[in-house]
C-alpha cells in the first residue's frame, strides 16, 4: 500500500480487501495565540493518522471518514464557504446534525465480476485520530455505526495521556 503517512503492516487478506494496521505516534501542537515567544505546546499521545482516501475497516464493516473539506474539494467547491455555511447552519439549526466531520458506513455489493482488491485501515472502538486538523477518538453510534469524539483540552496544563 503507498502511502505518505507513518508505518502500517499488513493484518490480514480478504477476496475484497486488505486489512493494514496504521502506526500510532504521539503528535505535538503549539499554539502561538497568547505569546509568540513562549508558545504552548499540547501533546496527544498515541494518534492515528486517517485521510478522507482511506477506508476503514471495524467490526461490523467498512466506513470512510469524511468532512465539509473533503466533500467540498471533490464537489470543486470553495472548502473556507463551505465551513462557513456548515458553521452557521450548525448555530440556526442545530437539531438538523450538521457536523464538520463525521463517519459514513459504506455499502456492500456481491458481484461475479473481477474486482481490484481495496486496501482498508483497521480502527478500533477508542482508537485516537487525526482526521484533517481534528484530534478525536473514534467511538460506537447507533445502528452499528461509528463517530467520532473530539479529545477535549483542559483549561489549564497539558493533554492528558488516557483521555
Amino acid at each position: 500500500m503507498t502511502t505518505i503517512l507513518k508505518k502500517q503492516r499488513l493484518v490480514e487478506t480478504f477476496p475484497a480487501h486488505r486489512v493494514y494496521e496504521r502506526a500510532a505516534h504521539d503528535v505535538v501542537v503549539y499554539d502561538w495565540s497568547n505569546d509568540e515567544q513562549h508558545p504552548q505546546s499540547t501533546w496527544f499521545h498515541d494518534v492515528v493518522d486517517i485521510t478522507a482516501k482511506d477506508l476503514l475497516k471495524f467490526e461490523n464493516g467498512i466506513a470512510q471518514a469524511c468532512s465539509i473539506v473533503s466533500c467540498a474539494i471533490e464537489d470543486n467547491e470553495c472548502p473556507i464557504k463551505a465551513v462557513e455555511e456548515c458553521k452557521n447552519k450548525m448555530h440556526c439549526y442545530p437539531c438538523e446534525g450538521h457536523k464538520l466531520h463525521w463517519i459514513s458506513t459504506q455499502s456492500v455489493c456481491l458481484t461475479d465480476t473481477k474486482q481490484k482488491q481495496k486496501e482498508v485501515i483497521l480502527v478500533r472502538i477508542g482508537m485516537r485520530v487525526r482526521f484533517e486538523g481534528l484530534f478525536a477518538t473514534i467511538e460506537s453510534a447507533p445502528n452499528g455505526n461509528l463517530c467520532f469524539s473530539p479529545i477535549k483540552k483542559p483549561k489549564r496544563g497539558k493533554w492528558i495521556q488516557g483521555m
